[in-house]
């Protein structure tokens, strides 16, 4: 059996040029990494975005029906390159023309920021910010959701989305999504087919989006059914590389990479040469498990 070695890192990393150009194959999640790997060393990148363990769904209650309340869904660490104060922002300029509830599922840095953000905007009877749930209430959320946003902008950092594994998770549930077309987002949601796409930081244009949902249910369930069919496409490109989704599988950019390193343990880096490469180490380690990326 052939032994691969896993390296990853991060652009503030020195050694990602040496690793880059030490490597048999190196692979990235999004163009928008590809490209973030392409600043550091010229060398062949070949694009996988990876998917994560799934569950099954959840049944959905029906569908929801024009002028019924529209329940807004958020997952995620409250950073801010998550850009949640936009959607609060967008939650407000939609009342009351559209009545819309939003659940916020996370924690992080932003929350008292975002949650004082809401009680200035006398949003406290309209949004929630729930923190933490367990894995249960994950999916019961995202069953019960009749949208999920995701607003990212460019962090203070110059951070932002390498992908987007929560806008896969609400696919998988059939949500239709909404997102900033910015970052590795837009390898995986097509403006108007598998999602919509808004300017990052633009709270008018997302309020339009959510208002285009709540008032075309027929293109919400549309959405919805493209963008979990989008989902599966994305886990059967690459059979290669362990492509599908299998429940307790790993992200086909990772299952080649380290199969043999236990959850939470370190990958160690050696100085012989490396068999895969992926980046960057942010993306990979908090995205894809719930408890993972709601974790402040």
């Amino acid at each position: 059996m052939t032994k691969r070695r896993f390296c990853c890192w991060t652009r503030s990393d020195k050694r990602g040029k040496w690793a880059a150009r030490r490597s048999d194959r190196v692979v990235a999640i999004s163009s928008y990494t590809a490209d973030e790997v392409r600043e550091l060393v010229q060398v062949p990148i070949e694009v996988i975005p990876y998917t994560t363990s799934l569950p099954t769904p959840a049944p959905r209650a029906g569908h929801r029906t024009a002028g019924a309340p529209l329940t807004v869904l958020f997952v995620g660490r409250l950073v801010e390159r998550k850009g949640v104060g936009h959607l609060v922002d967008a939650a407000s300029r939609l009342l009351p023309s559209v009545d819309v509830r939003l659940v916020i599922v996370g924690d992080g840095p932003e929350r008292a920021r975002i949650e004082a953000r809401i009680r200035e905007q006398g949003l406290d009877g309209r949004i929630v910010v729930r923190g933490r749930v367990s894995e249960a209430e994950l999916q019961a959320a995202y069953a019960a959701a009749d949208a999920f946003v995701l607003p990212a902008v460019v962090d203070r950092r110059g951070d932002t989305e390498g992908l987007g594994v929560v806008l896969l998770e609400a696919m998988n549930h059939r949500v239709p999504v909404i997102a900033s077309a910015i970052g590795g987002i837009t390898d995986i949601v097509e403006d108007g087919v598998s999602g919509l796409l808004v300017p990052p930081g633009d709270a008018t244009a997302l309020a339009a989006a959510l208002e285009r949902l709540a008032r075309a249910p027929d293109l919400s369930v549309s959405l919805g059914d493209a963008g979990y069919r989008r989902l599966h496409e994305l886990g059967s490109d690459h059979p290669s590389l362990g492509g599908g989704l299998q429940r307790g599988g790993c992200a086909p950019a990772l299952a080649v990479a380290r199969p043999s390193v236990p959850a939470g343990r370190p990958v160690r880096r050696s100085p012989q040469r490396p068999h895969l490469l992926a980046h960057p180490r942010e993306h990979l380690a908090h995205e894809p498990e719930a408890e993972q990326h709601q974790a402040g």
